[in-house]
This record gives C-alpha cells, structure tokens and sequence, in this order.
C-alpha cells in the first residue's frame, strides 16, 4: 500500500509543481508604471531557451544582466559577460513573452554562437550591447514597436546583413551597428528617427533603405548626411547591383605602371529619379562610365537617351561613393534634361567629349575636381553653369567644352594655363567674371596665347576692383557708319578688337591718340585697349548707323 501511494506522488509532482526544476531568476521591475519582474538568469542548460510570458504569475517586463561591481564583469542572463562568452545558446525565443519591453544593456550580449531571435510584439527598447558579438545573421526584422536602440547593441555581429526597424523608432545611438563595413538598414518611419553620427562607426558609406516617397526628404537631413549613407528606395531592396546595371570589363590606365582592372557601366536599368553610382558591381571596381556610341543623334547615354529622346526624370547624380571611378565616357549623361546638380567624385580624371551635354536644367555650382586632367570637346555644351570651378590638374579643354552654358562666374585653380582652343568656353558678351586660386596665375594665364583673350577680357582678382581697368575720362569708344573709333587723352599701345566667341579679329599697335576701323551694322565685337603707361580698358560695342 505505502509503495502505491509513493508512486502516486511521484507521477503528481510535475502536475502540482513539486519538484519541477528552476528555470528562471528574477527581480521586481517596473515599467512606465506597470509592475512586474525582470528576467536576471536563466538556470537550465538548453541550447534553445523559450523566454516566458510571466514568472510564478509575475509578467515578465525586462530581461535584464545581474550587474556586478566591475563594469567588465557585468554578467547577462547566461552567466557570460566580456570575457567568458556563452558559447552554447544557439537560438532564443521571444514570441511568448507578450509582456517584454525591455532587453536592458549587455543582457544577450557575448553569446557568441547566437544565431537566431524570434522577437515578440511589443518590445520597445533594445539596451547597449544587448546583442553585442552575437552570431545573428542575414536579415534581422525588429518587431514595429521598437522606439529606442542602444549603444553598440548590434556592435560586432559581423554576420548580420540587414537590419529592418519599424515606424515607431525615436533613437539611434552610438555605434548601434558598427557591425562591419558594409551594413544595410532598413527604415519604415517617415519622421526621421534621431540617430547618433557613429551609429554605423565602421561603415564609411552604409546602405539606408527608407519609403520612396521620403528618400529626398531623407537625403536632406542633416543628422543623416553626417553619416554619409547611400540612400535607396524600398522598393529597389533585394535588387542586386548587377540588375540595376549593364557593365562590361575594362582595364584603366592610370599611370605608366598602374593598370587598374575593373568593369564600365554601360547602361542602367532602373527606375530612380536620383542615381547613385556604386563603389563596385558583383565585386568589381567601377572605373568607368560610358554611354552607347552612334552616328548623330543615334548616340545614347547610359538611360538611353538621346538629343532626339531626352531623359527627364533624372534628377542627380551622386558620384559620393564611386571612389574608384576615373572617367565618364561620350554622352553617358548628355540630354539628361531634368538633372539639377551634379557632384563629382575625387577620384575622377577624364570627362568625355558630350558627357553632360544638354543637361538644360542644371541649377548649382560645378566643380571640376582636382584630380581631372582632360575635359572633353561639348562636355558641358549647353549645360547651365553660372558658377563654375576648375581643378588643379585640368592639362586640356576640349573645343566648344563650355559652349552656350551661360557662365557667370569661372574659378581657376591650375597653376599652368590648361591646352585650349578659343571657343572651348564661348564666353560671348555674358560678363563672365574670371577668379584664381592663386592671383599669381593671372599673369600665367596671360602669356597664354590660347587664354590671353579671356583673361584680358574677363579677369578679376579675388578681392577689390581689377587693377587693370583704366580711368574711363581717358578714352572715348563710339561707332557710327559702319566703324568703330577710339580717341584717348593718353597714348594707347594698341587696340585689338574680337568676335563674341573670344577671337581676335585684329589688333593694331603703336597707335597714338586716334584709332578707329570698319564694323558691320548690328556686329557686336569686344575692344580691348593698352595704353604705354600699362593700364587696360576693355568695352564691348555694337556696329551702329549713325
């Protein structure tokens, strides 16, 4: 009798809860004003650990490390801490624990050979470190309800690829995910969660995915700029580079001895209004970008477009990440009508001829990077370019470069005149104003036979009037029956007088006090005069009647 009723109450123990192993440590813990426990230690030895709903009746609102006096000890719920890693929990469950709202800082963290989370609905808040040095890979999609991520929480997960966050984000800290250097992250919220400057520390140009229809707004965050991302539609995600792009493989000569071996982009395939151009493609340095060669107008760029077929809706260009890129072949962006800036990389050296050629509604200030040589004949032709810099390498401009872009203001950084023919920039009579890095080069400019007809013309020193303009009470410039006269109360050295394209027409020396020669009627011509006493004027004039 007495050995059945002890076999009774051995198959009743696991039913009454006698005898049933610990599983769980745990601490009070409140929660926006909800009381419950928090999860300090798990007690059993499975690989696979399914966190609970609630802990003898207590809700489980946290999962939190026991926190020891030395910050390098501070030990999460499987006993690891910074120097001892868990080595054995391999996958965690959260989709029971209904109530969790918190992963405080270190608590999963160092458990090394964790691959995989099931998250739970409702979880708000992911502490420092919490994940730090997990094994988790591919795609982690945090629950919507997410709002706060916390120091290196995700820091040295270098397997993790992608990181999805919800609409109901807030904060970003610090190093969150300094995973590796080529991180994806995907944003819901159309509100621009703050997100600390080093959130991705050893990223130097990480992926952000946002809704299409905020990816310009997004671009224009400061906050997000600081990180220097590249930004991408959602709908564009999971598209590989290689579908986006045709290519085909090339090798640049970049010096002498330095052949760089790498892939052209021939054309794109997708669909965005603002391109950005890849570092690499399926692995490949992007060296080049060329458009589609053709007889006249059967020349397309890389959008297929043409003078007969413009593209209008692309709108930038950004060339921020294309840090292998060193040249842009014929007609790659020529007729890209709805383009409105253009930056390009620092790594460029050669722009093609008709590479941005009439690009008509080009808006911002271009600057031609220092490490450009050649700029090719049209390049720019009929490309609005009010504000134009050119860099300190630029050794030859191609024939009708500038051609028709209206430029205000051109800035010269080269020290040595670049190669030009005189029509590469067409200044014409619109005023252009001529500046330099160093006022020393005005005079290198000068004794340029190609550049002395524009730097007479146009230029002007950095700061104050142009010393070279003479006291217009010394001279008197007047047109009448088809001729154009000069009388001075000074001696002039010579007279020259050139077309609207910047070519002399003819010039005559030792002239005296009186000047004047023939010029057709409505013929606008530019006169430049040098007295002997070294000054210079320069006036524009119209072939007059009477």
């Amino acid at each position: 009798m007495k050995k059945c009723l002890f076999s009774l109450l051995v198959l009743l123990c696991p039913i009454l809860g006698f005898g049933q192993a610990k599983l769980w440590d745990t601490s009070p813990y409140n929660y926006e004003g909800e009381n419950g426990v928090a999860i300090t230690r798990y007690l059993g030895s499975d690989t696979e650990v399914v966190f609970p709903a609630d802990v003898e009746g207590q809700k489980v609102l946290a999962i939190i490390g026991v926190f020891e006096d030395k910050p390098d000890e501070n030990v999460g719920v499987f006993g690891q801490y910074f120097n001892i890693p868990n080595r054995t929990i391999t996958r965690i469950d959260l989709s029971q624990s209904t109530n969790l709202k918190v992963i405080t800082d270190e608590a999963l963290g160092h458990c090394i050979a964790l691959k995989t989370v099931v998250w739970n609905d409702g979880l708000e808040e992911v502490g420092s470190a919490a994940f730090y040095k997990s094994s988790l890979n591919g795609i982690v999609t945090l629950p919507s309800s997410v709002k706060r991520i916390g120091m290196h929480a995700f820091s040295d997960c270098a397997l993790i690829k992608v990181i999805e966050i919800g609409d109901q984000i807030e904060t970003i800290r610090n190093f969150a995910f300094s995973m590796h250097d080529s991180p994806q992250l995907i944003i819901h919220s159309k509100t621009f969660p703050d997100i600390a400057e080093n959130a991705f520390r050893k990223a130097s140009q990480p992926r952000i995915f946002v809704e299409d229809d905020v990816v310009a707004a997004y671009r224009k965050n400061d906050k997000y700029k600081k990180l220097n991302p590249v930004f991408r539609r959602l709908s564009t995600f999971g598209k590989h580079d290689g579908d986006l792009w045709r290519t085909k493989k090339v090798q640049y000569k970049l010096s002498r001895y330095n052949w760089i071996d790498g892939v052209e982009i021939t054309s794109y395939h997708g669909d965005e209004t603002v391109i950005t151009i890849p570092a690499t493609i399926d692995g490949q340095k992007v060296v080049g970008i060329s458009g589609k060669f053709g007889a006249g107008p059967l020349s397309s760029g890389i959008f297929g477009q043409s003078s007969a077929i413009p593209n209008t809706t692309v709108t930038a260009i950004d060339f921020s990440g294309a840090e292998n890129l060193y040249y842009i072949n014929q007609h790659a962006f020529a007729y890209c009508h709805g383009l409105t800036s253009i930056e390009f990389p620092k790594s460029l050296v050669e722009i093609g001829n008709y590479a941005f050629k009439g690009c008509l509604n080009n808006a911002q200030p271009l600057v031609i990077p220092d490490n450009v040589t050649t700029i090719g004949q049209s390049a720019f032709a009929w490309t609005p370019l009010h504000n134009l810099t050119i860099g300190a390498k630029v050794s030859t401009v191609g024939n009708f470069a500038f051609s028709s872009s209206g430029i205000g203001i051109l800035h010269l950084k080269a020290p040595k005149a670049p190669t030009c023919e005189y029509s590469s920039f067409a200044f014409g009579d619109t005023g252009v104003k001529m500046t330099f890095e160093n006022i020393s080069y005005r005079e290198v400019y000068r004794s340029n036979s190609r550049w002395v007809t524009y730097v007479y013309l146009n230029a002007y020193k950095k700061v104050a009037t142009d010393v070279a303009q003479a006291d217009v009470q010394h001279y008197r410039l007047w047109s009448s029956n088809g001729q154009v006269a000069v009388r001075s109360t000074k001696p002039m050295a010579s007279v020259a007088m050139y077309d609207t394209m910047g070519r002399k027409l003819q010039e005559s020396t030792k002239v005296g006090y009186e000047w004047s020669t023939n010029l057709g009627l409505g013929t606008t011509a530019l006169v430049l005069i040098r007295f002997e006493d070294g000054q210079i004027a320069r006036s524009k004039i119209v072939g007059k009647a009477n």
